[in-house]
C-alpha cells in the first residue's frame, strides 16, 4: 500500500533524519507500506525534485513554493503556492510512479488538508487530515485582530467544519480532539456532519530505536540526573 504524506514543512527531516513524519515513514516502511512525503521548497527552480531519504527507503517530493515563513503576506504566499504546486507536482509523480492507495495531509494551515482531499477524491482513496495546531482557533486565541465572532473568524470555522466533514479519518496530535469537535457542535451525537468514531489522538512521541542509541553513544554523566 502506497502512503502519500503530506506535510509543507517536512523538507529538513530528510537532512536532520528526524521529525513527525520521517520516523512515520520509518515505521510504515518496516511494516511493509510505500511511504512518499511532499514538502516544500523555496530554493529550487523545478516544479518537484525527488530527494530519497535512503536509511528509511522513502522519497521526499520537494515542490517548489513563493514566499516565505517569516509572517504576513509573504507567509500567505508561502502557504497558497504550495497549495497550488503540490497538487500539480502530486499528478506529474503519479504519472511516473503511479497513485497513492491513502493521503495523509497534515496541517500547520489547512490548505494542506485541502489539497490532500481534493487529490484523494481525483484518485478515488481515503484521506486522513491529521490536525498538529487548531487552525483557526490559536489564531483567533492568540490574535488581537481576529475576534471569535468576527465574520473572518466564522467563515475561517466553517471552513474548518467543511475539511473534518469531508475526512475520511481525523488525526489530533493534542489530546481532546473530539472534545473540541463536541464543543463546536459538530458531532454526529448533537446532529452534525462529524462521526468522532473516526477521530484518533497520536501525540508527538519518541522514536525509541533512536534514543536508546542515543543513550549509548552519547551517555552524559550527571550527578543529580543519575
Amino acid at each position: 500500500m502506497k502512503i502519500w504524506i503530506m506535510n509543507h514543512y517536512a523538507a529538513h527531516m530528510r537532512t536532520d533524519k528526524g521529525g513527525r513524519h520521517y520516523w512515520f515513514a520509518k515505521y510504515l516502511d518496516k511494516m511493509g507500506y510505500r511511504p512518499v512525503v511532499f514538502c516544500a521548497n523555496k530554493e529550487q527552480e523545478k516544479l518537484w525534485e525527488k530527494k530519497m531519504a535512503e536509511d528509511i527507503h522513502t522519497p521526499f517530493i520537494n515542490v517548489k513554493v513563493h514566499g516565505t515563513r517569516d509572517g504576513g503576506l509573504t507567509r500567505i504566499i508561502n502557504m497558497v503556492s504550495f497549495y497550488f504546486n503540490v497538487k500539480r507536482a502530486a499528478v506529474q509523480f503519479e504519472k511516473i510512479d503511479g497513485k497513492p492507495d491513502i493521503i495523509l495531509a497534515s496541517s500547520v494551515h489547512p490548505l494542506t488538508l485541502i489539497a490532500g482531499e481534493q487529490l484523494a477524491k481525483r484518485y478515488g482513496v481515503p484521506c486522513i487530515c491529521e490536525m498538529r495546531d487548531l487552525w483557526p482557533e490559536a489564531i483567533v486565541a492568540y490574535s488581537k485582530k481576529i475576534k471569535k465572532d468576527s465574520l473572518l473568524a466564522k467563515m475561517l470555522y466553517a471552513g474548518e467544519k467543511w475539511i473534518y466533514t469531508r475526512a475520511d479519518a481525523l488525526i489530533f496530535t493534542q489530546e481532546g480532539g473530539p472534545d473540541y469537535i463536541r464543543e463546536k457542535g459538530w458531532d454526529s451525537e448533537h446532529g452534525g456532519p462529524i462521526d468522532l468514531r473516526k477521530a484518533y489522538h497520536i501525540n508527538n512521541g519518541v522514536d525509541l530505536e533512536a534514543f536508546d542509541k542515543n543513550l549509548k553513544e552519547f551517555y552524559y554523566e550527571d550527578e543529580d540526573m543519575d
